[in-house]
């Protein structure tokens, strides 16, 4: 018992104060991965070998020749394992590592096309490079219409125009400071596009923002691969 120190109580500027986002304990579990090794590298190439383990099994388990089959299959059980909390670990600097999580799903596009007999031009599933930026857009909105009780000050601030922009809206934002070219967050890896954004997307309901970046043509997004 001596060696049992009182955990020391928290200050009211404690970051521990903040509650985070609805994926409380999945966004914790990574960041005490990420404190460790300084790096999402780790945590990358975990979820990237677990993909890959799901994908041998999906293709193993069912012998079916219907695509829906192995689309919902994807979607359920393997997809929200390469996306969870990627609005933290997306790495937009490291072309490479991009590379090896969207290998897993031209893999399953190939093992589907082989296993239901289509032509590579009859499926055209969006990258998971353009899902993330998706996300990161969409968390921006939810953040900034307070959907989230989150601390932002640290990573932007509102900037709305001095002057009337045709289309402008006023959740124009700026970084407070410029990160390191290694480094991303979600605020400096989507200012661009939403600072671009027409007037009336950015009062949208969450959902109803979500399926106009859906609907948007591949140029909109700046895709590495």
């Amino acid at each position: 018992h001596a060696l049992v120190k009182p955990i020391p109580k928290k200050t009211s500027n404690s970051i521990s104060d903040f509650r985070p986002i609805s994926l409380t304990s999945s966004v914790c579990k990574v960041f005490e991965k990420i404190l460790i090794t300084l790096s999402f590298s780790k945590h990358i190439e975990k979820i990237i070998s677990k993909a890959r383990s799901k994908l041998y099994l999906l293709f193993n388990s069912f012998r079916s020749n219907t695509t829906d089959v192995y689309l919902k299959s994807f979607t359920t059980y393997i997809l929200p394992g390469l996306e969870t909390c990627s609005v933290i670990w997306n790495p937009v600097h490291a072309v490479e590592i991009t590379m090896e999580i969207e290998k897993v799903q031209r893999d399953f596009t190939r093992k589907l096309y082989y296993r239901c007999s289509l032509p590579h031009t009859n499926y055209l599933i969006v990258t998971l490079e353009r899902r993330r930026v998706i996300t990161d857009i969409v968390f921006l909105h939810s953040t900034l219409h307070r959907k989230y009780e989150l601390d932002y000050s640290s990573l932007l601030t509102l900037s709305p125009l001095t002057h009337f922009i045709r289309n402008s809206h006023p959740f124009r934002i700026s970084l407070p400071f410029l990160p390191h070219n290694s480094h991303s967050t979600f605020a400096s890896r989507t200012i661009t596009i939403w600072n671009s954004l027409p007037y009336k997307s950015a009062f949208t309901s969450h959902d109803t923002f979500r399926k106009f970046l859906r609907s948007q043509p591949i140029s909109f997004f700046p895709e590495s691969i």
